[in-house]
């Protein structure tokens, strides 16, 4: 059985010799320039959306982008709502978005935006209250106060290091003590 096999296998490389002799050149250049043409044709497709970034109404057109959400500009400020704790020192306590609601992260901050837009944020206030009037552990034990915050950042003293926004607005508050009566 081996050696049949053996056989077999010499003579299908055989024929294959003999095929690629037999003056198939003209076929194996054909095969080339397709390659080529089509190579030519794929890095040309990938390449055209980058005219799109000199376009003053410049298209997005999936799959083939010019990649706008890293090429837009962008404002050196940014508003960001959050939430803080104040313990009895009068220290800031930033709160995880856990504590307002369930969901994922971006889930979570859309809530918190949308309540704070629409003037509700005392609501927000005194559910975080009620979740943090639960909890005994550090560093939330202390809390005697929730804030809904507004905070502008400058973007690049923020990524530079400067963690601290550069103006905050108390949109909203509720104490623990309010909650617990």
């Amino acid at each position: 059985m081996i050696r049949a096999f053996r056989i077999q296998e010499s003579g299908v490389r055989g024929s294959l010799l003999a095929a690629n002799d037999s003056g198939t050149g003209s076929n194996t250049a054909l095969l080339r320039n397709l390659a080529r043409g089509f190579s030519l044709l794929l890095v040309g497709a990938v390449l055209a959306p980058l005219i799109e970034n000199w376009r003053k109404q410049p298209h997005d057109n999936f799959p083939l982008s010019y990649y706008p959400m890293f090429s837009a500009r962008r404002s050196k400020r940014i508003n960001v709502y959050y939430l803080v704790g104040i313990d009895a020192d009068g220290k800031q306590v930033r709160l995880p978005y856990t504590l307002a609601g369930s969901g994922g992260f971006n889930q979570v901050r859309r809530q918190i935006n949308r309540i704070a837009r629409s003037g509700s944020g005392e609501v927000l206030c005194e559910q975080v209250a009620r979740r943090l009037a639960k909890r005994s552990k550090q560093p939330f034990g202390r809390l005697n106060e929730v804030q809904l915050v507004v905070g502008t950042f400058r973007l690049n003293d923020y990524f530079a290091g400067e963690k601290a926004p550069a103006r905050e607005k108390i949109l909203a508050r509720s104490t623990l003590a309010e909650v617990l009566v």
